[in-house]
């Protein structure tokens, strides 16, 4: 059987937010909300029909700019006395900030196992790897220097502050249904996963340091929906959804002085957690 192959090109909008923690012991000091909404998401997708059962696909997603935004919350004693959200002693907001990049890659091998008249069920496996990155500029704070929340201020304009970088590789697995209505083919899917430790890197920029940290591994859960409509035999308008969700797991934190190169490490000082919502539109054509 020679294979069918499936290439599909979208264009479409993609939320992204991660979150960005330090901990000492059970305490929270330090969390940062990392979020750009309505950024520009461009697909790329490939899908091979190796037999009547089994199929081989892969997707490239690149996202850039967008509406970024980034909140910088800490509990530092003694004006913070515990690490709920309404009591934190430091606050920074930047409104600028930037999406640098994001990459989703991933592959996977599925098989058909079941069919009910114009529904098929499939079983799927495949790995995904997510790279993102922002970049903070400017924006205003209030700190706790000689008093609760008493110093409020700017940083320069254009001055960037604080960059942030997640990676993480997930393994996953999960089943998807196929149903078939005229001209319509609508596809539905649901996987778990595990990712092997979100590894991210933050540079704050002023104060001339670097923090690696690598998180224990996370469950990963993520939801796909896919209406494609036939235009002809071999080309499709297609319209996708996707979300993905990446558990907030504690990990060990590297820290390089970039100034003098000394490092130093703590364990179970860190924590990230990732999201992604998505919606996309555009054409497959069929070979």
């Amino acid at each position: 059987m020679q294979p069918a192959v499936t290439v599909t090109g979208e264009l479409g909008i993609i939320d992204l937010r991660a979150g960005e923690f330090v901990y000492d012991g059970g305490d929270k000091l330090s969390q940062l909300n990392w979020h750009s909404r309505y950024a520009l998401l461009t697909t790329f997708g490939a899908e091979a029909e190796l037999d009547k059962d089994w199929t081989l696909t892969g997707r490239l997603r690149l996202g850039s700019e967008g509406d970024g935004h980034m909140v910088d919350y800490d509990w530092i004693g003694p004006f913070a006395t515990d690490g709920s959200m309404s009591s934190w002693s430091d606050r920074s907001i930047s409104p600028d900030t930037r999406l640098s990049h994001y990459v989703d890659v991933s592959l996977e091998a599925s098989r058909r196992f079941a069919s009910f008249g114009d529904t098929t069920l499939s079983g799927l496996g495949g790995l995904r790897y997510t790279d993102v990155k922002w970049d903070a500029y400017g924006g205003g704070y209030i700190y706790s220097g000689s008093g609760f929340r008493d110093s409020v201020g700017h940083f320069p304009e254009g001055q960037r502050g604080i960059s942030y970088r997640q990676k993480i590789p997930v393994p996953y697995v999960g089943v998807e249904s196929e149903t078939k209505a005229g001209p319509v083919t609508l596809k539905a899917r649901a996987g778990l996963g595990m990712s092997l430790g979100i590894n991210d890197i933050d540079d704050h920029w002023a104060r001339q340091l670097r923090f690696e940290d690598k998180m224990a591994p996370a469950p990963v859960a993520m939801l796909g929906l896919t209406a494609d409509y036939a235009l002809t035999e071999r080309v499709s308008l297609s319209l996708s959804g996707d979300f993905e969700t990446v558990a907030r797991r504690r990990g060990s934190t590297d820290i390089t002085d970039m100034k003098t190169g000394e490092q130093f490490f703590d364990s179970d000082t860190a924590g990230a957690s990732f999201h992604s919502l998505s919606l996309s539109a555009g054409l497959k054509a069929r070979f």
